[in-house]
């Protein structure tokens, strides 16, 4: 369900005084304000998980460079969410799960129903970086640019989607552990780590998942026919899916009111490469998201 800044401002309006009224008036339009607007925002905001994903450095780029990463950012994001389409179909193929960006020109806010699918999606912007840094995608232009790398955050919390764009906690968040990384990592906050926890016990279970135990997630548990497709966690795939999973704290990001666990996540992930363009086979490669660099967040 969706919010809308019409509909907002007419309970404004509908709940409004005079600027002279009494005190009593004043302090009953409140309370009725408040009613009102929580009976409206019930149902629309979310627990939903971002994935932010930032080109590390982009500021000191070069001006014709600059000015290319917003179309080469969307080449790369089309790339992975195809991939995640045709190879993971169990966990992206519902309608009713979320599916949303927000752009920031050297990167943004992907929108996903949970934690694991932002990783999922993750690993597949990993593998189409791959492929652009080691020349398999536009070589010429990997030429001019460089290689590319970039940093991750990922946070659970609630979001609301108002007039086409979303707002709330779980971007909020993200953008302030985001910004304190200077080390190319993967952050995350404490309430994925606590999803994980209650969904597959730990974090590190992604080292054992299987195709048949997607369906015990709870959101993905209404898809209880057909063929489960996916090739992360396909067993029946000989060397493929997560390798290495290594998660530590390392701090907390306190800003304003809000305090944040925040752990660094190192993923070692095998899989077919696939650059999603061409359909000819490949060896499998073996992607790196994150870092083991313990140092804290920055202040």
């Amino acid at each position: 369900m969706k919010a809308t800044s019409f509909e907002i401002g007419q309970i404004f309006a509908k709940n409004d005084v005079a600027p002279d009224a009494a005190p009593n008036d004043v302090q009953r339009a409140v309370d009725a304000l408040r009613t009102d607007l929580a009976g409206y925002f019930t149902g629309k905001e979310l627990p939903r998980s971002v994935l932010g994903i930032d080109i590390y450095q982009y500021s000191r780029m070069p001006g014709e460079c600059q000015r290319l990463v917003p179309t080469l950012f969307k080449l790369l994001y089309d790339v992975a969410w195809s991939l995640c389409c045709k190879k993971e179909q169990f966990i992206f193929g519902s309608s009713e799960l979320p599916d949303a960006f927000v752009p920031t020109g050297d990167g943004g806010f992907k929108i996903l129903a949970t934690p694991l699918h932002a990783i999922v999606f993750a690993v597949y912007f990993e593998v189409g970086l791959a492929a652009f840094n080691g020349y398999f995608l536009f070589p010429a232009l990997r030429r001019m640019l460089g290689a590319l790398s970039v940093r991750y955050a990922l946070t659970h919390d609630l979001l609301i989607e108002q007039d086409n764009n979303f707002y709330g906690a779980a971007i909020i968040n993200n953008a302030r552990i985001l910004a304190r990384d200077a080390l190319n990592r993967f952050l995350i906050d404490g309430y994925t780590v606590d999803w994980f926890q209650q969904n597959l016990l730990t974090l590190e279970s992604l080292l054992t998942l299987t195709a048949d135990n997607l369906r015990e997630i709870s959101v993905l548990s209404a898809q209880t026919e057909g063929k489960i497709v996916t090739d992360l966690f396909d067993t029946t795939i000989p060397q493929q899916g997560f390798k290495t999973v290594h998660l530590q704290k390392i701090g907390v990001v306190t800003s304003k009111q809000t305090t944040l666990d925040v752990y660094s996540l190192m993923l070692q992930v095998a899989l077919s490469r696939d650059d999603g363009i061409t359909d000819k086979p490949k060896p499998k490669v073996v992607v790196s998201i994150g870092n083991l660099n313990p140092t804290g967040v920055s202040a």
